[in-house]
């Protein structure tokens, strides 16, 4: 019983102190819109800041990790990938009037397990 519990005892320890690698990152972009089409306004502009920061987690993917070094992957299908485990941490949207307009910004901050990413990208490893 004591060799059971002293096993079941590393094993939880192990399992606590292994974490994920996880790489944030932000981006931002605005949008304007007509007066009176805030709400498209904004709307555009976190889709254009959300592409503003998968583009930024890509290139920083390709410039300062080797994870993608091995594979032979487009930027398109690496972006897919990174945007399907994406995790939006934070929004920020700021309004303005102007004249006529509206001018729509946001701030966009998200975050990418990269062991995730890792495990998905093993399948294009596989095919290259």
């Amino acid at each position: 019983m004591k060799k059971f519990l002293t096993v079941v005892f590393a094993i939880l320890l192990t399992a606590s102190t292994a974490h994920a690698e996880i790489f944030a990152c932000a981006g931002e972009a605005e949008y304007c819109t007509p007066k009176n089409n805030a709400e498209f306004a904004a709307y555009w502009a976190q889709i254009l800041a959300e592409q503003n920061l998968v583009k930024k987690i890509c290139v920083h993917l390709r410039a300062n990790t080797t994870l993608v070094d091995d594979v032979k992957i487009s930027d398109d299908d690496l972006a897919t990938q990174c945007m399907m485990i994406l995790e939006i941490t934070d929004t920020k949207v700021e309004l303005a009037n102007e004249a006529d307009s509206v001018r729509a910004k946001v701030f966009v901050t998200g975050q990418i397990d990269l062991d995730e990413l890792k495990s998905r990208l093993d399948g294009f490893r596989k095919n290259s």
